[in-house]
């Protein structure tokens, strides 16, 4: 769960709350990102799809053991049944759960447009326009990708792994404590490292960040270039700097040039350039007249 930032407050004041008092912008719903954003009648749905197909999978591998020791036509064909019908359900939940995390990620855009633009004035003028927009819209834009697709991954391999897990059991019963204890190894064995990527993960926000401010605000000022003003300042000034490279007073090249902000190499080339010979092109024959 993560909560929005609401400003700066005394952690020793007691969070007392009268009656008929506004409520603080923790307990505002819109500002908060948790699973209860998902709830409704499609997520139950969407989760008893990955259910029954996660349990049909693990049906499928023990009906599998029986055709291989005896194949029967009513063996394959039950395989095919639920292989097939767990696939078709994995699909459908899926996509309904796609449509869930959509709609839940429209309304976190909105939200998070509405307390962008309900901050104080001095605080928003200091945000760069290209930092809401990444805030704005690429965050809720990952925030949905990772829902909708590592959640749904992590979710069918956590259904999964309970009827593999029985299944595995009853074959073979050693597998009743290997399996907890080889996943308490993997969990011990990643848990050191998802904090260096959950680090690494804000500094490559934070960078992003910054390089969409930058370009937002090059964007932006391109856009005012082309507005009435910035015609007259771009021309103006491309006037004085002309001035200066053709003025009066002699210069050097070399001067005009770094006047006019060309590089030396540039200039070079183009002189240099202008010394080779230019291929002519071979006459055309043309067809003699028919007057005379």
């Amino acid at each position: 769960m993560i909560d929005a930032p609401t400003g700066t407050q005394d952690p020793a004041a007691p969070h007392t709350r009268t009656a008929g008092a506004p409520a603080r912008p923790d307990d505002d719903p819109a500002r908060r990102l948790d699973l209860r954003r998902l709830r409704g009648p499609l997520s139950v749905v969407a989760l008893l799809a990955l259910t029954v197909g996660a349990v049909g999978t693990a049906l499928g591998t023990v009906v599998a053991g029986w055709l291989a020791e005896d194949p029967t036509v009513a063996t394959l064909q039950l395989l095919a049944a639920l292989v097939v019908g767990a696939a078709l359900l994995d699909t459908v939940g899926q996509v309904v759960w796609a449509g869930v995390v959509d709609r839940a990620e429209g309304r976190l855009r909105g939200d998070l447009l509405t307390a962008a633009l309900h901050q104080p004035l001095d605080t928003l003028t200091e945000q760069a326009v290209g930092e809401v927009l990444d805030r704005v819209d690429d965050d809720t834009h990952a925030v949905g990708t990772l829902v909708r697709r590592q959640l749904w991954g992590a979710g069918r391999t956590l259904v999964g792994v309970v009827p593999m897990w029985v299944v595995a059991g009853l074959t073979w019963w050693p597998a009743w404590a290997l399996f907890p204890v080889l996943g308490l190894v993997a969990w011990f064995l990643v848990r050191p490292m998802l904090g260096e990527i959950a680090r690494r993960k804000v500094v490559e926000e934070v960078a992003w960040t910054d390089h969409a401010a930058a370009f937002e605000e090059a964007v932006a000022a391109r856009d005012d270039l082309r507005t009435s003003l910035g015609q007259e300042f771009a021309v103006s000034r491309l006037a004085r700097r002309s001035a200066r490279c053709t003025g009066g007073s002699p210069r050097s090249s070399r001067s005009s040039r770094a006047c006019c902000g060309v590089p030396d190499w540039c200039s070079r080339r183009s002189s240099r350039a202008s010394r080779w010979p230019v291929p002519r092109s071979p006459p055309t024959a043309t067809s003699p007249s028919t007057g005379s």
